[in-house]
């Protein structure tokens, strides 16, 4: 196997035979048998092209965990806080919270998180005691981590009651330091919140409100099984904005069944209209557990040209308004203002609560029951609800963080190496600079990211970026193949090699 004075190979695969199977298909293989490193090295953006154009992937994925969850221990040490929250990072006691709340009126025909419809009363006071009794466990073992954001996701938050959202702030309060925290973000929809509750939010710190609507077009919603109109969204935002939350953010969907071109440059266009600060745009993943995916037969989808210019086209119009992006999915008018999603991606701790809810403590990141029976069973013996834990090696928050900026926003290439003592040439400057000099990747005012001619590849672009041992460990992975984001590296021949099996 060739190197070089880089670290970490500049291939995403690190076998001069997969190099040599990959420019057979482009007409290089006689080159590149046997060639030596500067040869190889010119072969480069031949082998990349190649690699990218094996790829299926269009579209930014919605969520990513480095180092996958492929790689994670389900053992005692990986149960126990002590272990997981031992280790100390380049910041220091600082930490983001996460809350996750899964109950819902109904469950919409694309979901597939972890929810529970139409819960009663009861049922979620005792999910509430759940989530108290997990902070009783943990806040031990995070004591002195001071909170800069914390984030109520789910399900929908504001399905929980007046008395159940304060019942949830205090227990917080008493668990953790949130005497410096400045954002506070709930998601909602549209039916599940009132006067009522924005007053008791506003009160609690509230600092922006993120709704979930897909689309403003009313038979659209009713497909999706939403249980509002676009009446009701515009509502709510004149509410909010009423108690004086200036910070809202609506989610917009595409690839949604009948929806077409001009539907979605209409939604994006009303976002504009009603001044809204910030907008998060994914595309619909039929995802196994889903109605639309058992009802496929039945739903006619945009085709994926349509759905790639949906994708594209609602980046021009939001950048032309004076949108920046804060990453793939969201964009806003003010780029600091989404803290919470931009500071874990450096390797920020991240303590999440509840049900299926991931977690990032210092060198280590871990995931609770997914299931909502074994998360609540865990917590009644008294047990720990963290299900498994992918240890990172030593030295390895540098790959996370490069790896992570790269497939969702960007790096600052100065912080980055300040950071970490080493800038990212250091050990990947062959491969940059190649994806720069074929325009995949652009750097500007500092910041590196993928470009736009790269948005198609961005996810596998990425993933060039891994450590050696972990680009290793995906081909010999025995569960790599049921992990939804690494099928674009499989794509790309990563598996193929029979030396890396």
């Amino acid at each position: 196997m060739s190197t070089s004075k880089d670290e970490t190979t500049w291939h995403p695969n690190l076998s001069r035979q997969y190099l040599n199977k990959i420019g057979e298909g482009v007409g290089t293989a006689g080159a590149a048998v046997a060639a030596p490193l500067p040869q190889e090295r010119e072969l480069l953006p031949e082998r990349i092209t190649a690699s990218l154009a094996r790829t299926p992937e269009a579209f930014p994925c919605f969520d990513f965990q480095y180092p996958p969850l492929a790689f994670a221990e389900r053992n005692d040490r990986s149960r126990s806080y002590e272990p997981l929250w031992a280790g100390t990072n380049a910041h220091g006691q600082g930490a983001a919270l996460y809350v996750h709340i899964p109950f819902c009126r109904a469950r919409c025909s694309f979901c597939y998180f972890t929810v529970a419809a139409n819960r009663q009363e009861t049922e979620v006071d005792q999910y509430l005691d759940a989530l108290e009794g997990e902070m009783a466990q943990i806040a031990p073992h995070v004591r002195g981590r001071v909170i800069e954001s914390i984030y109520w996701g789910g399900g929908t938050p504001t399905y929980l009651n007046v008395a159940q959202i304060e019942r949830l702030m205090r227990a917080l309060h008493r668990h953790f330091d949130l005497s410096a925290c400045r954002e506070f973000t709930v998601e909602t929809t549209p039916t599940m919140l009132d006067e009522a509750k924005l007053k008791a939010l506003r009160a609690l710190g509230l600092t922006r409100l993120s709704m979930g609507i897909q689309t403003f077009e009313d038979a659209i919603l009713k497909r999706l099984n939403r249980s509002f109109e676009r009446k009701d969204i515009e509502r709510v935002v004149d509410q909010a904005r009423a108690e004086g939350l200036s910070a809202i953010n609506l989610d917009l969907m595409y690839g949604l069944p009948d929806q077409t071109l001009e539907g979605w440059h209409s939604g994006i266009d009303r976002v504009l209209e009603m001044g809204i600060e910030g907008c998060t745009i994914y595309s619909l993943d039929l995802h196994e557990s889903t109605q639309f995916y058992r009802k496929q037969s039945e739903i006619t989808l945009p085709g994926a040209a349509i759905q790639g210019r949906m994708y594209r086209e609602a980046i021009d119009r939001l950048s032309e308004a004076g949108f920046s992006m804060i990453n793939r999915n969201i964009y806003a008018r003010d780029p600091q203002a989404y803290r919470h999603q931009n500071r874990r991606w450096e390797n920020l701790p991240l303590i999440g609560l509840g049900a299926s809810a991931q977690s990032y403590a210092p060198g280590v990141a871990y995931q609770n029951y997914a299931s909502i029976d074994q998360y609540l069973d865990a917590i009644e013996e008294g047990l720990s609800p963290v299900e498994r834990a992918v240890w990172l090696h030593e030295g390895e928050e540098f790959y996370r963080e490069a790896v992570c900026r790269l497939r969702f926003s960007s790096l600052d290439v100065a912080g980055f190496a300040a950071r970490y003592g080493a800038p990212l040439d250091s050990r990947f400057g062959t491969l940059t600079a190649s994806l720069m000099d074929m325009g995949y990747l652009e750097q500007h005012e500092g910041r590196l990211r993928v470009s736009r001619k790269g948005l198609d590849y961005g996810n596998l672009i990425s993933m060039f970026y891994f450590s050696d041992q972990r680009k290793i460990g995906l081909a010999g992975h025995g569960s790599v193949q049921q992990v939804l984001q690494l099928q674009a590296l499989r794509s790309a021949g990563l598996t193929e090699d029979q030396n890396l099996r």
